[in-house]
């Protein structure tokens, strides 16, 4: 990650930064020319193995620019450019909750805003039939202001389009990532609004207590210990949290 040596312009985005990459793209930080911002640009390259890739990011472009709500990230645009698929989204500056937590601990009114500010984001995005899939602390960005941002709609269900989703991941292999997935998911059943909040919960360990509540050295073992185990409670690993959070 880090500045390009040699900045690219797709469309009217000049590419500044390399963000991140994952199995449904790279994103950049980018200048839009034309209104003079910040913002980040998911590009799906014409050389990526993935047959479904662009598919998956019209959708991602529907499911989140269905939404209206400050505590999802703001889809500008999406469009194609020499082959090259691309949305351009709100640029949100801070740090994703995964490296918050772990860099200190988190008071616990603090956490508790986060995970009601998630909530509500995610009863938005329920109510207007989209489903995330992907909730983690690797998702969740917290803001210079100390607010949450819901981000990445690559893996979401939409509804109105649940053949077409259902289609791009019919290989057989879990969506989502294992450490956050509710039981029923790894049972082999569908995704749904108690599966996004069971994703939440585990979300919610995390920041309290550092650390995940289901762990193994596999992800078989993970898997295995999300359908067996109990996490050990919070009051033993968080003793300052109320007895009523």
């Amino acid at each position: 990650m880090g500045e390009l040596a040699t900045p690219k312009t797709i469309s009217h985005f000049r590419l500044l930064e390399h963000l991140g990459a994952g199995g449904m793209g790279t994103v950049y930080k980018a200048h839009d020319t034309r209104l003079d911002r910040l913002v980040a640009v998911k590009r799906i390259s014409p050389e990526t193995q993935d047959p479904h890739a662009t598919d998956r990011l019209m959708l991602e472009a529907r499911a989140a620019a269905a939404l209206n709500h400050p505590n999802i990230a703001v889809i500008y645009e999406v469009d194609q450019e020499e082959d090259e698929a691309f949305i351009a989204m709100e640029f949100v500056e801070g740090q994703t909750l995964y490296n918050r937590v772990r860099a200190e601990t988190v008071d616990w009114e603090i956490g508790l805003q986060w995970l009601i500010e998630s909530a509500d984001a995610l009863i938005e995005a329920h109510a207007k039939g989209v489903i995330h899939r992907d909730i983690k602390t690797k998702n969740l960005m917290v803001t210079q202001r100390g607010s949450i941002k819901i981000l990445d709609f690559g893996l979401a269900k939409v509804a109105g389009f649940t053949q077409e989703s259902s289609q791009m991941t019919q290989s057989g292999s879990l969506v989502g990532t294992i450490d956050y997935l509710a039981p029923e998911i790894l049972r082999g059943g569908e995704a749904s609004n108690q599966s996004d909040l069971f994703s939440l919960g585990v979300v919610a360990y995390e920041i309290f207590a550092g650390k995940l509540p289901f762990r193994g050295r596999t992800p078989v073992m993970v898997m295995m210990a999300i359908l067996e185990e109990t996490p050990k409670p919070l009051s033993d690993l968080a003793p300052e949290l109320p007895a009523t959070v």
